[in-house]
């Protein structure tokens, strides 16, 4: 049986698709038989594979579409049966479907940026994961900092993690890791691109990236 990660936030605009579409190809690059799911109306995560696939000539991930609510949760627990890891990508509003999916996760990873009308939406996106769990006991939840400003010397990102941490901390864990504002994140979405793929100067994105991919690990998340 997978696991079956979600990404999900009830705000759009914090780099859900992002996550959701490096985190498989990093599961597919470890050998792990791989389902992306896209329950956006967007697309986007459908778009990235299909790119990289017409690019590749390959299919690495297999991304499906789902976006009608009704049997979700049903249907997530049958493909997990044929994979090792389900990643789930949702759209930025909280919607039936969204609430099936949760009901059918093992992780949740919640994307934040730091701007207030980000992290005035977490309540929201909290109180489906407590109504998941009410169901779901398992639910495991973890609020990754995305989207944080690159300068070194700003300490919003710090401010916003402790806020965080104070404010819901009982109901989900603050990932250390932090994922900085970079044009790297918007280069790989052409042809798509992982972010450790793209070609700069010094990609600092993708080690942000990786240094997320081993606190998952080392928390035995992933």
């Amino acid at each position: 049986m997978a696991l079956i990660i979600t990404i999900a936030n009830t705000k759009g605009g914090v780099g859900k698709t992002c996550i959701a579409r490096n985190l498989a190809l990093t599961f597919y690059a470890n050998n792990e038989r791989t389902l992306a799911v896209d329950c956006d109306p967007q697309g986007s995560l459908e778009n990235f594979f299909r790119d990289r696939a017409e690019r590749l000539d390959v299919i690495e991930v297999k991304c499906i579409g789902k976006k009608e609510a009704k049997g979700l949760k049903r249907e997530i627990l049958a493909y997990a049966a044929e994979y090792d890891r389900v990643v789930i990508d949702v759209g930025g509003r909280d919607t039936d479907a969204m609430r099936q999916v949760l009901l059918a996760s093992d992780i949740v990873i919640i994307p934040t940026s730091c701007g207030q009308e980000s992290i005035d939406a977490i309540p929201q996106i909290i109180s489906a994961v407590e109504d998941a769990r009410s169901f779901n006991e398992g639910l495991q939840a973890y609020i990754l900092i995305n989207l944080a400003p690159s300068d070194p010397h700003d300490t919003t990102a710090t401010a916003a993690a402790e806020g965080l941490a104070e404010n819901y901390g009982q109901q989900a864990q603050i990932l250390d890791a932090r994922l900085k504002h970079r044009k790297a994140w918007m280069l790989s979405a052409f042809g798509g691109f992982a972010i450790w793929e793209v070609d700069t100067k010094a990609n600092k994105a993708a080690d942000e990236f990786a240094s997320m991919i081993v606190e998952l690990l080392a928390k035995e998340v992933i």
